[in-house]
């Protein structure tokens, strides 16, 4: 098992935007299953799911979630250093939609925006790649905007029993900096948004005065910070030194925290941040891990038959035909081959799942809790006690009152059920994963603030 670790990062609000049409499952059901609708209910778990009217499309419910965002953390749009969009229902083939988004957002012309193709697995994979350029971007200063959303109903069969049931629309937006620890500290080698880098040759020095808030900086050892917020270190024209200020808050827990700089060209470095100077990582930020699963084997149990190179859509593939598995669905529409999917989910990822927590030490009760793709409420409820985790205390759940968003599940979960799951006092450990389309499973073991944005609402429309 491979396992991707990263240190420095954090989360700074996570914000979900469910569409227009609010759907009683039960009632919509019974038009067309009449007395076996409570059958279907009952089996997924999913009371009332929301879909997007004719028109709307991921765009427009991503860019929604990324104003709100933005808008919520006091975050400008200059301030935004990467879009990250995943999604597997783009607005059109081409172009992509993070370069809709740049525009809709006045962004940068300067910035990576692209999108990554993944339906169920999407968020922790996309959070991993969002986390890589924020971390890359800490002596910016500047955050990575990642969305994540998908209009399936565009997809959806509206006489198809596998996916109808189910099948839901979200956007979502995720913003993500670099930062340091409550302890304030730094992993070594990183460096705090907007703080002084430090580099140069072994054994060169430079220091600014000798004032409160000045730098003493070693090219061989990094940086020690000491004295006042928001002091200026002014730049001396020596090899080692900078004129970038010491602007990087370290959340200390106090009102008055001090500032922190990292190190960069150097094996090891410290960080002083609210009085505490950390040396070799020692007392490093909050790591973050992650770790991917493919079956490409699987690819028949969750997909689009028609609309890509390998079959281009005919005027045929728009017509409603019955299917072998009995539904009724065009070529362009998603199917599931739904015990496939629960046999994948039940036995390949519940294992793979395990041996992760196994190999980076953890267990249902060394972690705060699980937010898990919400593919369907008994599907998850098996997962989660294979795991460990208790339903009702650690299991973060929203599908039953939204749907089944693809990959946005993730973020929507939390935005929508953070005031019941997270810790108040402090951050908090959290378990996400998600599996499906591929197949494909990620998950990553991330942190979580009570002190972050989130905020879950109802698309108002164009």
């Amino acid at each position: 098992m491979e396992i991707f670790s990263i240190r420095g990062v954090r989360i700074e609000g996570v914000s979900a935007c469910v569409p227009e049409v609010k759907t009683d499952n039960l009632q919509s059901l019974k038009e067309l299953y009449g007395d076996e609708a409570a059958l279907i209910v009952q089996s997924t778990g999913i009371r009332t799911r929301f879909t997007a009217r004719s028109g709307t499309t991921t765009t427009d419910l991503c860019l929604a979630a990324a104003r709100d965002i933005l808008s919520g953390t006091g975050c400008a749009p200059e301030d935004i250093g990467a879009v990250v969009f995943v999604t597997f229902t783009p607005d059109r083939l081409m172009p992509f939609n993070a370069a809709l988004v740049q525009d809709a957002l006045g962004l940068s012309h300067e910035i990576p925006c692209f999108d990554m193709s993944l339906a169920c697995s999407g968020y922790a994979y996309g959070l991993y790649v969002s986390s890589l350029f924020a971390k890359s971007l800490s002596a910016s200063g500047k955050k990575v905007l990642f969305l994540d959303g998908d209009v399936q109903s565009a997809y959806t069969s509206p006489r198809d029993k596998a996916t109808l049931p189910v099948m839901a629309d979200a956007g979502t937006a995720t913003l993500l900096s670099a930062h340091c620890d409550g302890a304030g500290s730094v992993s070594a080698g990183a460096s705090c948004p907007g703080a002084a880098d430090v580099s140069g040759a072994e054994g060169e020095s430079g220091s600014c005065t000798g004032e409160p808030g000045t730098v003493d900086a070693s090219c061989s050892g990094g940086a020690d910070v000491s004295g006042t917020a928001d002091t200026p270190c002014p730049s001396v024209g020596e090899s080692g030194t900078t004129g970038t200020p010491c602007s990087s808050t370290c959340e200390s827990g106090t009102e008055d925290s001090s500032r922190g700089a990292g190190t960069s060209g150097a094996d090891e470095g410290s960080c002083l941040c609210a009085g505490v100077s950390v040396a070799d990582g020692s007392l490093s930020s909050p790591e973050w891990k992650f770790t991917f699963y493919t079956d490409g084997s699987g690819n028949g149990s969750l997909m689009i038959p028609a609309g890509g190179s390998a079959k281009p859509v005919t005027a045929g593939d728009l017509e409603y035909t019955e299917q072998k598995d009995g539904g009724m669905r065009r070529n362009i529409d998603i199917y599931m081959d739904g015990f496939g999917i629960f046999r994948f989910v039940a036995s390949d990822v519940s294992k793979w799942l395990k041996r992760f927590l196994e190999e980076t030490g953890d267990s249902g009760s060394t972690i705060d809790s699980f937010v898990p793709h919400q593919a369907n409420m008994f599907m998850i409820r098996k997962l989660a006690l294979k795991l460990g985790f208790d339903w009702n205390s650690a299991v973060w759940q929203s599908g039953d009152a939204v749907g089944n968003s693809a990959s946005a599940t993730v973020p929507v979960t939390i935005a929508y059920d953070y005031k019941n799951k997270l810790v108040k006092d402090r951050e908090n450990r959290v378990l996400v994963s998600g599996f499906g389309g591929g197949l494909s499973a990620s998950a990553g073991i991330v942190t979580l603030s009570p002190k972050a944005y989130y905020s879950f609402f109802q698309y108002a429309g164009k």
